[in-house]
């Protein structure tokens, strides 16, 4: 049973996104690298072009080791301002 479309029904801003690898669905998870690999090559993404967040320090090494722009979350403000400096478009909510 596919539980992720169940939940992601819930929460809209999921459909900003273009593509999602879901840990239970890949059968790898966090900080594995081939997670990050599967994303990158199924959705044809140059990694210095794509942001990762995450709260977890470990997971945010192992994607900045990748080259993506890997940024901590660590509250909301700060992320705006993280994003802010990426140059990324920020809306309010």
């Amino acid at each position: 049973m596919r539980r992720f479309p169940w939940r992601a029904a819930g929460f809209a801003f999921l459909e900003w996104f273009e593509g999602i690898a879901v840990s239970g669905e890949e059968r790898f998870v966090k900080p594995n690298p081939e997670i990050f690999y599967r994303l990158l090559m199924r959705y044809d993404i140059v990694p210095s072009h794509a942001v990762y967040i995450d709260d977890s320090p470990h997971n945010v090494s192992v994607a900045a080791g990748l080259g993506l722009h890997a940024l901590r979350f660590v509250d909301a403000h700060r992320l705006r301002q993280d994003l802010i400096v990426l140059g990324l478009p920020i809306h309010n909510m």
